[in-house]
Parts: structure tokens; C-alpha cells; sequence
């Protein structure tokens, strides 16, 4: 498949080989583009790599060949810690707060500015009320759906360009999916630019302004959102049922 056009995308990724053993490669040569104010959802069966791919991108794994581009500048192979001081933030899937700590401890150590601090917490607060409510509660003790606002809240605290999320509605009671999706288009509004893997792949396409289909490593499909909710192949083979679009 040809390499994705990557002129005056905000993030791309150019032939993208990587993986976590040697002489084992997860990604095998995936290219992407996102552009600025967009939801951008990339899908695809188990081991597809979809996960490698934000990793990659967050500097979680070196890639062995291709590169990752931010505002037009190769930063592949950068520490997370330099990718989130240029804008780009990470939420993990999995052990993505720190749970014996409060809700606004986990809040204060996603600031990188302490003179913002107390600010970035209380817009975090607006944003999401129900943090505002359980702020001295421990994470640990917090449901699902409640942990996922609060790691997405602390990864929006250095008050990101990109924020990359892996399977934000993953494991989560049905009540919590509706709302991080609700929370993730809130999010979109407020001018931040969204990557999300996520397994509700009708949800996150119909919401999406564009999306990708990766299977074995390899880009399959692309295109808008609802676009590839349409096409008859992706729906056979990823969707496992007949095209439809999802009206929320």
C-alpha cells in the first residue's frame, strides 16, 4: 500500500517497522496522518499492531525503520518524556493513574509548569465534574470508568497538541463507555487533536474524522470515519456485520 501523504500533517507516521523482540516485527511499514482538530480512530483485529503504533509514536518503542513526524519534524525514537514537553500526551490502556494516590495528586504530577497547577487542576475539574467531586478520593478505590477520566484528565494537564489514547472504553461498564466517548468529542472541541485505538470500533468511526484499518501490521483501509463504517469489505471483515452508521 502506498505511503500516506504526509504534507502539512500535525502527526504521520512514514513506514513505521517495530516491534518488542528481535527479528519479530509487530508494525511492518504503517503510515498514518493527522491532521490538526481532528479524531483520528485506528482499528483492526487482535495483534494488529494498533497498540504498537501510539507506543511508537510515544517514544515507548524505537522504531526500526521509518519515521514519526510532529509538526513536520522527525521525532522518532524520542523519550516520552521530550514528546511531552512538544505536545503530545499518552493514555496507556492499562496502569494509566497512580492508585494510592488522590485524584488531584494523580492531577498535579501531569503538570509540567507548578505556576499553572492549581489552574490546569481546576479547568481539568470543569471538564470532567464528577474528578471535582472525588478529589481527595485514592484512584485505587474508583470505579472503571472513573480511573479512565482521570488518566485522561492528567495526560491533558501540559496542556497537549495530540493526545493518543489506547482502548479508552476497554473493560468499562456500559453507563462509563457512552460518557469517555462524550468526554473524548469534549475534548476534540476544546482544540486538542485526538489519536484512539479503541475496540467499540462502530462508536469511534462514527465520531472520527478519519480512521485506519491495520491487520498483521500493515495498513488495509483508510479513509473517513463513517466512510469505512459504508465500505462492504471493512464491515465483513472487521465489523462482523451488515453497514450501518451509529446515529450518536
Amino acid at each position: 500500500m502506498s505511503v500516506a501523504p504526509t504534507n502539512g500533517a500535525l502527526l504521520a507516521t512514514e513506514d513505521l517497522v517495530a516491534g518488542y523482540v528481535p527479528e519479530v516485527d509487530i508494525l511492518n511499514g504503517v503510515s498514518i496522518r493527522v491532521n490538526e482538530g481532528e479524531i483520528v480512530t485506528v482499528i483492526g483485529p487482535n495483534g494488529a499492531g494498533k497498540s504498537t503504533l501510539v507506543k511508537t509514536i510515544f517514544g515507548l518503542l524505537r522504531p526500526r525503520r521509518g519515521r514519526v513526524l510532529f509538526r513536520g519534524e522527525e521525532i522518532s525514537g524520542s523519550r516520552p518524556h521530550d514528546i511531552t514537553h512538544r505536545g503530545l500526551s499518552y493514555v496507556p490502556q492499562l496502569d494509566n493513574v497512580f492508585q494510592s494516590l488522590t485524584v488531584e495528586e494523580n492531577l498535579e504530577i501531569g503538570s509540567l509548569d507548578p505556576s499553572r497547577t492549581d489552574d490546569q487542576i481546576e479547568r481539568m475539574y470543569e471538564l470532567f465534574p464528577r474528578l471535582g467531586e472525588r478529589r481527595s478520593q485514592t484512584a485505587g478505590t474508583m470505579s472503571g470508568g472513573e480511573r479512565q477520566m482521570l488518566a485522561m484528565a492528567r495526560a491533558l494537564m501540559p496542556d497537549p497538541h495530540v493526545l493518543l489514547l489506547d482502548e479508552p472504553s476497554a473493560g468499562l461498564a456500559p453507563a462509563f463507555v457512552e460518557a469517555i466517548f462524550e468526554k473524548i468529542e469534549d475534548i476534540n472541541r476544546a482544540g486538542v487533536t485526538l489519536v484512539m485505538v479503541e475496540q467499540n470500533a462502530r462508536r469511534a468511526l462514527g465520531m472520527s474524522s478519519r480512521g485506519y484499518v491495520l491487520d498483521l501490521g500493515t495498513n488495509r483501509f483508510e479513509g473517513p470515519g463513517r466512510e469505512l463504517l459504508e465500505d462492504p469489505k471493512v464491515v465483513e471483515l472487521y465489523l462482523g456485520g451488515t453497514a450501518r452508521i451509529d446515529q450518536k
